[in-house]
């Protein structure tokens, strides 16, 4: 789970861990550009698999609903 995945280092840690292949969640708050890194990852690695969710991580509740949304995309 990589949080403020939108853009700069989030983005960055996103793409060099899909170089590895790894599952990703990749969360922000501006849904338009996580769909776009959520694109980048998939052109980047046919073994990597991610999908993002909006979330505030200032926010309980966007905290938990990330989470919950984690466990059931990858269990």
């Amino acid at each position: 789970m990589i949080t403020g995945s939108s853009h700069g280092l989030g983005e960055a840690l996103a793409l060099e861990f899909a170089g590895y292949g790894c599952n990703l969640v990749l969360s922000a708050r501006n849904e338009e550009k996580l769909k776009q890194v959520c694109e980048k990852v998939k052109k980047q690695s046919d073994k990597a698999k991610a999908v993002f969710k909006k979330a505030d991580v200032t926010k309980l509740k966007d905290l938990q609903e990330l989470s919950d949304f984690a466990v059931e995309k990858f269990k």
